[in-house]
């Protein structure tokens, strides 16, 4: 049987998520400020709701292609590691 409290929708966790980020800075800033910031992090959760995803895929796509060129090359470190062992 699923727990309850693991089947919260992925809408509000953004959502509260999103306010105790607004909510930290409430205390110290104008009413102006504190509606900049929201609008700032509304813009960036949107950004990396969006692309980091895409972006982490293709990080590990260059790390992977990187080990792949320098095992041909001879400066791998996994070929030092084989022939110690």
């Amino acid at each position: 049987m699923a727990n309850p409290d693991q089947s919260a929708p992925v809408e509000q966790t953004k959502n509260q998520t999103a306010k105790s980020l607004v909510t930290v800075l409430s205390g110290t800033l104008s009413p102006a400020s504190q509606e900049k910031v929201a609008n700032l992090d509304k813009r960036l959760i949107a950004f990396l709701d969006r692309y980091s995803v895409p972006l982490l895929r293709y990080s590990l796509a260059v790390v992977f292609f990187w080990f792949g060129v320098l095992k041909p090359l001879g400066v791998s470190y996994t070929i030092d590691r084989k022939s110690v062992v």
